[in-house]
């Protein structure tokens, strides 16, 4: 864990400057002491730190001057905490600059990948346009439905009341928001900001709640259920009442509505081929052999064999049984039939479906008579 020691004490000076464009590069903006060396960090440091930072980071930090300091507040801490870790040899650490090294390797390798790959691919407005007619039948939108709902839990009276009121005279969704202000709706259309809205959804919406689904679809729109429809819920009872309000037909989804989502999965395919033919230039170039039979086992995997033998384990594919495992194996087989010897006498039957011996017949019939 890094520890800060100040062995030395470290004197920050802020010097809260003006950034203005006159200001010159080499202007100190601040400075510090570590093990008696004087530290200073130059406009110029800070600016260029900055241009170090994602568009919007540096939007922000480049808004007031007061955004500026608080950055370089930041980039302070950055700085001391490195020379902290330096201080406390994690330089030199090899497990970190394995570490290091590997993530170099894989920069390295991005690099080459974009390059190689992403800026050598391309793809027509036409190759976009054929593959969204060839796979049309992905993007066809379902049939939906928007309800306005009142589902209360496990209340069939207060669900009967407010059914009757709707008939009387009061409208669902003023109903729905009575009882949703009283907190009595739990479940489809129950939602604090549209109460009673249930929002579109598909036939397949929920397995849970097929009653209410499959009555939505077959109302006309703007007709209402004109009895409770009940519906069980784990252990759980709601009693419903709904209007179908609005229809969607199922609909073809049109190519501009689909576009980036075709030319995400037409760009990924052409990489995928480019990386293909990539590989196949390097190994070209590198006129690759490989030697698979001279890769030797593994010796987790002859002590696994070892331990297995040591275990009567037979862990090779199509090798036959050796002399010790037969003999073993006549021996359990014996053993197995004095085990059934014994199970006889006790008129025990163990097998599935046979039939009993006629030894065992007599057996029985002698026991039969004993008895009487």
């Amino acid at each position: 864990m890094l520890k800060y020691s100040f062995t030395n004490t470290v004197f920050l000076f802020f010097l809260l400057v003006h950034f203005n464009t006159s200001i010159h590069a080499a202007e100190v903006a601040a400075e510090f002491t570590w093990n008696g060396e004087l530290q200073k960090i130059t406009v110029e440091d800070l600016e260029a730190e900055i241009e170090k930072l994602p568009t919007y980071r540096q939007e922000n930090v480049n808004r007031t001057i007061s955004d500026k300091i608080e950055f370089l507040n930041e980039f302070i801490n950055g700085k001391l905490q490195l020379l902290n870790a330096k201080q406390n040899g994690f330089n030199e650490d090899t497990e970190l600059l394995e570490k290091a090294e590997d993530y170099r390797h894989q920069l390295m390798v991005e690099q080459l990948t974009e390059i190689e790959v992403d800026e050598k691919i391309s793809y027509s407005e036409q190759e976009l346009l054929d593959y969204y007619q060839e796979h049309s039948d992905d993007y066809i939108v379902a049939e939906e439905v928007r309800a306005t709902c009142i589902s209360i839990k496990e209340d069939e009276e207060l669900a009967q009341e407010a059914l009757e009121q709707i008939i009387a005279g009061t409208d669902i969704i003023d109903m729905a928001k009575k009882l949703s202000k009283d907190n009595k709706l739990d479940g489809p259309g129950s939602g604090q900001d549209n109460s009673g809205d249930t929002s579109f959804f598909d036939r397949d919406v929920s397995e849970s709640w097929r009653p209410f689904v499959d009555g939505v679809f077959e109302l006309e729109v703007g007709e209402m259920t004109k009895e409770l429809v009940e519906v069980e819920y784990g252990d759980e009872y709601y009693y419903l009442i709904f209007r179908k309000e609005e229809l969607h037909p199922e609909r073809l989804e049109t190519f501009e509505e689909v576009r980036d989502q075709v030319e995400r999965i037409i760009e990924r395919e052409k990489k995928r081929e480019r990386i293909l033919e990539w590989v196949e230039e390097v190994t070209g170039k590198g006129n690759l052999r490989k030697y698979p039979e001279r890769i030797p086992e593994s010796a987790v995997k002859k002590s696994e064999e070892e331990e297995g033998s040591s275990e009567n384990t037979d862990i090779s594919d199509d090798s036959e049984e050796t002399s010790e495992e037969t003999n073993e194996k006549t021996e359990k087989e014996t053993n197995n039939e004095k085990s059934e010897e014994e199970g006889s006498s006790e008129n025990t039957d163990i097998s599935d479906d046979s039939e009993e011996t006629s030894e065992e017949t007599n057996e029985k019939t002698e026991k039969e008579t004993n008895n009487e």
